[in-house]
Parts: structure tokens; C-alpha cells; sequence
């Protein structure tokens, strides 16, 4: 597969987001705007409604257009949510050849080196280094939905998302690493574990 060409900037800026889904036994690795991994957008529309940010007729707009008419997600709608033209879906092998695209082996080696240098002995990353070393973090996932066991975690940090959920599900702003099949993880090559990177938000 070919992701298109403003994917990079388009994670990079936080417009578009990587997921992990869960539905039926199945699992779906997912590109979409990063609003669309909200679960209840019509609670969304209610807040800014009482806020006063939007108008009653605002309002009704975008909850008939909102993601494609798929308002509140829900494992009855997700395959028709896969269907909009926002969505790409996308094979670990296909995530995993993209995610480390422009590094060769040497470099992502060197680097790796240097981010955990970073995160054990406080060894300071240059500039280079730390922009490089968080372009590889956007093309991590940010958000893990499990229809299945009504799950939904995230590490979008600066945003409120779990309180979007139904309440009879299980919310959490966590790290979901371990919730991930092994078959599934596209972040691991080389028997470096890349999501590692993730951690340079922390120090």
C-alpha cells in the first residue's frame, strides 16, 4: 500500500491519528482523523451547544453530518464506519514498512542508542536527534478500542476522550502496549522496541 502524501505531516500535526480496533475476534489497524476515534460525538456537540460555541441549528447539522452519519460508534455501525472515505485500513507488514520509511538500518540503530542513552543516563538528544526520535512516535497508535470487552484507552494526553464513552464502558487515558497482539505490533524490528520512543514525553 501507498499512504498518501500528507499522511507524514497530517500525524506529525495531530489531524490524523493511527488505532487499534477490535470487533467480532477481529482486530483492525486504522488511519482516520483523529476526531473519528471519538466514540459518543453527539455528547461532544451537546458541550459546546451548552457552552454557547455552537447554535441549536449548527448543532443539528453536525449531528446528521458528523463522521459520515455514524454519530455514536458503536460495534453495530464500526463496519460501516470502515467504509468512509476518511478511513484507511492497513496490514501490520503495510504499518511496519511505513513506520520506519526514510532510516536505514544503521541509523535507526544509532538512534535508538541515543534515545535510550536519553531516557536511562539523561544523556540530552540534540535537536535533530529529538525531532527525528518523535517523528517515529507520531507513527505510533494513539487510541485502542475494543468493542469486544467495551475497552477504550488512549495516550492523546492533552484531551478528555474517555469521558466520550458510554459509561457501561471501561475508560482510561494508559499506555495500551500490552493489550496489542504480538502479531499485530509493527513497532518492533530489529529486536529494538521503538514504542519506547514514546517515553522522551515523560522526561
Amino acid at each position: 500500500m501507498t499512504f498518501d502524501r500528507n499522511l507524514d505531516s497530517d500525524l506529525w500535526n495531530g489531524e490524523r491519528s493511527i488505532g487499534m480496533f477490535v470487533h467480532r475476534t477481529k482486530t483492525y489497524w486504522v488511519i482516520d482523523y483523529k476526531y473519528n476515534f471519538t466514540l459518543d460525538a453527539e455528547a461532544d456537540y451537546k458541550a459546546y451547544l451548552a457552552k454557547g460555541h455552537i447554535t441549536e441549528e449548527q448543532f443539528l447539522t453536525a449531528c446528521k453530518t458528523f463522521r459520515g452519519g455514524v454519530l455514536k460508534l458503536s460495534s453495530d455501525n464500526f463496519l460501516q464506519y470502515l467504509r468512509l472515505d476518511s478511513v484507511i485500513q492497513a496490514s501490520p507488514n503495510e504499518l511496519k514498512n511505513y513506520f520506519l520509511l526514510g532510516f536505514s538500518a544503521g541509523e535507526r540503530g544509532v538512534l535508538y542508542r541515543k534515545v535510550e542513552n536519553c531516557l536511562i543516563y539523561g544523556t540530552e538528544l540534540d535537536s535533530d536527534d529529538f525531532k527525528r526520535a518523535n517523528e517515529i512516535v507520531s507513527k505510533l497508535p494513539l487510541f485502542y478500542i475494543n468493542f469486544d470487552r467495551k475497552i477504550y484507552m488512549h495516550m492523546d494526553w492533552d484531551r478528555c476522550h474517555e469521558s466520550l464513552v458510554p459509561k457501561d464502558w471501561s475508560a482510561k487515558v494508559r499506555d495500551f502496549s500490552f493489550f496489542i497482539l504480538d502479531d499485530d505490533v509493527y513497532w518492533e524490528i530489529d529486536n529494538l522496541n521503538f514504542w519506547r520512543f514514546k517515553c522522551l514525553s515523560l522526561v
